[in-house]
């Protein structure tokens, strides 16, 4: 395919994230983590939340306000310091519910779906493992946009759960909204309300790549599958690894101000004892440093007279320093996400180097 029809792909495909919902500037633990892609973490944290017992202290209004809000259901009766509120549950046939609450008269199973697609009668296995041959029961599906759960997972033909035993509840609408109301109760404290909002900030940031990733979706399904653009798309997750290592490189390049002294360079070998390198740094032609991502974003240089102040010892002959927003916050790099055009890199390399590069090495 010509660079121009790829170019026009990577336009059509930058359209889908100009809407993008602001995301907080202030640290978020969840976000460095990456939480908004991992499923389980995620529904740790609701389920603690959930658990009458739980650290937040909050007892058991978080999990009344969760039934009766998230869940729909006025009419749960008993009593909540019972609850059992069981991750990962186990049916008899192997498969685990991502949370299922249990009081002593009512079962709700939920399965949560992020990134992960439907698996073969999924939903239809766990209603009948929780509920039987019930025709009343419903099963919950929360997604982080209220999408329907597939005809594959529900099950085909008579055998098959029918829309009225399954209830679909979204992050960004109903555990929302439920976040907003924990943080509403009067004995929360700041600890656990700035904790719930950060949450809250991935799950906006989850739904915004969901939402993204349904509108590339939906515009390559109209396309042919000969077509110029299925093709581009093929070449781009062909080469995916190499484009993000390019595009990273370039960003670095960047914002990394390497005054009058120092030049970034494409590391053309392995360094012995240095993993991650992405960069190396040079002074006429020596390489004094590397830049590095594993997460986050980092320098490694070698040790040549006793370990720098601020630096932290990589091996027993480098050491190495976090490279730092103008907010002294670490810079996430590990995986493909927006570049910031605005962002600051609180030292350049001359400051960043100042005492570990010897002076020979600079002269």
């Amino acid at each position: 395919m010509s660079n121009g029809k790829l170019e026009t792909l990577l336009k059509e495909i930058s359209k889908c994230g100009r809407n993008s919902c602001s995301i907080s500037d202030e640290y978020n633990i969840f976000e460095v983590l990456g939480v908004e892609y991992k499923e389980v973490i995620m529904c740790k944290f609701i389920g603690n939340l959930l658990e009458p017992k739980g650290k937040h202290g909050l007892g058991t209004e978080p999990l009344r306000l969760f039934i009766r809000n998230v869940l729909h259901d006025e009419d749960f009766g008993g009593n909540l310091e019972e609850a059992i509120i069981t991750l990962e549950d186990s049916t008899d046939n192997g498969r685990r519910v991502d949370i299922v609450i249990y009081l002593k008269d009512k079962i709700y199973p939920i399965e949560v779906k992020i990134w992960a697609g439907d698996q073969n009668e999924q939903l239809k296995d766990y209603y009948k493992f929780y509920f039987g041959d019930s025709k009343d029961a419903q099963i919950y599906y929360l997604t982080p946009n209220k999408h329907s759960p597939s005809d594959k997972s529900k099950g085909e033909g008579e055998d098959g759960l029918k829309d009225e035993q399954i209830v679909c509840i979204s992050f960004t609408e109903d555990i929302k909204n439920w976040l907003t109301e924990v943080c509403n109760i009067k004995v929360a404290t700041e600890t656990i309300k700035s904790v719930i909002r950060n949450f809250m900030e991935v799950i906006d940031k989850m739904a915004k790549d969901s939402n993204e990733l349904n509108m590339i979706k939906d515009m390559l399904k109209q396309k042919p599958e000969n077509s110029d653009e299925i093709k581009g798309a093929i070449l781009l997750l062909k080469h995916h690894d190499e484009i993000w290592n390019e595009i990273r490189r370039n960003y670095i390049r960047k914002i990394l101000d390497c005054g009058d002294t120092y030049k970034l360079c494409d590391c053309d070998k392995k360094v012995d004892g240095v993993s991650h390198i992405v960069l190396s740094v040079k002074k006429k032609g020596n390489v004094v440093a590397w830049i590095c991502v594993e997460t986050n974003l980092y320098i490694v240089a070698p040790i040549k007279q006793g370990k720098c102040a601020g630096w932290t010892s990589y091996n027993d002959k480098h050491q190495w320093k976090y490279i730092t927003d103008d907010k002294s916050q670490k810079i996430q790099l590990n995986a493909p996400r927006e570049l910031k055009d605005d962002l600051k890199v609180k030292e350049g390399l001359e400051e960043l180097l100042a005492g570990v590069v010897d002076k020979q090495d600079i002269e």
